[in-house]
C-alpha cells in the first residue's frame, strides 16, 4: 500500500479561544527547532542537537464578530450597549416650526456629529452656539432641539448624527493594561490524497492547547466594497507531550 501523501488548503474552521475565526482564508504554523552547540575542548570540533521546539502561526481572515475582537484584545464585552448612526435620509425630512426642529433621538445624539441638511436647497448647515443668519444651527444636547436663525427659508430638514442605542448590539472596551489570555487553538484544513485515483479528501486537525497572541489587529476601511483581510500572530507554548497535536485525514 502506498503510503499517505497529503496536500492541503485553507478550507476549514479555526477557533482560538474557543470562538470561531469567521471567513479564515490562511492558516500557517512555523516549527522551528531550537540548537544548542557545544564545543569540544580548544581544538575540538563542534556539535549541535535539539533541546526543544518552537511553534509559532498566522492567521487570516475577512470577517470580525465582537466576541473574537474582544478574545484577541483581552477587552471586555458587554451585550446591548452600542451606537448607531442616522445618515441622510435614514428618517424623514424634519419640518421647522418656529426656527427649530427636534431629532428623532432626542437627548441621544453625540453632539459633535450632527449634521444637517437642506431638503429643498441642499444647504449644509453649520453648527454654531448661536445660531446666525446665512446656514447655521444651534444644538442643545440635552433635548435634541436643533434651531436655526429666524431668517431661514428652509422649510424640511434632513438630520445625520451618532446616538446611543441600548436595544442591541455590544460594546467591548480595551484598557490600558488589557492582554489576551492563553487560549486553545483548533484548526482543520482540507486535505486530499495524492495517491487516491479518485481524489479522496478529508480534514487536518491541528490542536495547540496554549498559545499567546503576539500581534495587534487593525481595524479600519478604505472608500471601496472589498473587504480588508486580517491577520494575526501567534506563539505556541509546548511544554508537554500533548502540547501539539496534528490529526492526519481518515480517507475511508
Amino acid at each position: 500500500m502506498a503510503k499517505l501523501r497529503e496536500a492541503i488548503w485553507a478550507a476549514g474552521v479555526i477557533t482560538v479561544g474557543g470562538e470561531v475565526i469567521p471567513d479564515a482564508v490562511s492558516i500557517m504554523l512555523n516549527m522551528e527547532p531550537m540548537l544548542v552547540s557545544h564545543k569540544q575542548g580548544d581544538n575540538g570540533g563542534e556539535q549541535k542537537w535539539q533541546t526543544g521546539r518552537t511553534i509559532n502561526g498566522t492567521i487570516g481572515f475577512r470577517a470580525l464578530t465582537p466576541e473574537l475582537f474582544a478574545v484577541l484584545t483581552g477587552g471586555t464585552q458587554t451585550d446591548g450597549a452600542t451606537y448607531t448612526r442616522v445618515r441622510k435620509g435614514d428618517e424623514a425630512a424634519i419640518e421647522i416650526v418656529t426656527n427649530d426642529i427636534t431629532l428623532g433621538q432626542a437627548g441621544l445624539a453625540v453632539e459633535d456629529t450632527v449634521e444637517l441638511f437642506g431638503r429643498d436647497t441642499g444647504i449644509v448647515y453649520k453648527k454654531e452656539d448661536t445660531a446666525v443668519a446665512g446656514s447655521s444651527f444651534s444644538y442643545v444636547a440635552a433635548t435634541g432641539v436643533c434651531s436655526f436663525h429666524a431668517s431661514e427659508t428652509e422649510t424640511f430638514i434632513y438630520p445625520q448624527y451618532l446616538y446611543a442605542d441600548s436595544t442591541g448590539g455590544s460594546k467591548i472596551e480595551v484598557g490600558k493594561h488589557d492582554v489576551p489570555a492563553e487560549m486553545e487553538f483548533w484548526g482543520t484544513v482540507r486535505s486530499k490524497d495524492l495517491n487516491s485515483l479518485t481524489g479522496s479528501q478529508s480534514d487536518m486537525v491541528m490542536h495547540l492547547a496554549r498559545i499567546n497572541i503576539t500581534s495587534g489587529i487593525n481595524i479600519g476601511a478604505e472608500s471601496s466594497e472589498e473587504t480588508t483581510q486580517y491577520t494575526v500572530e501567534f506563539n505556541a507554548i509546548i511544554d508537554s507531550v500533548n502540547s501539539f497535536e496534528l490529526y492526519s485525514g481518515n480517507y475511508a
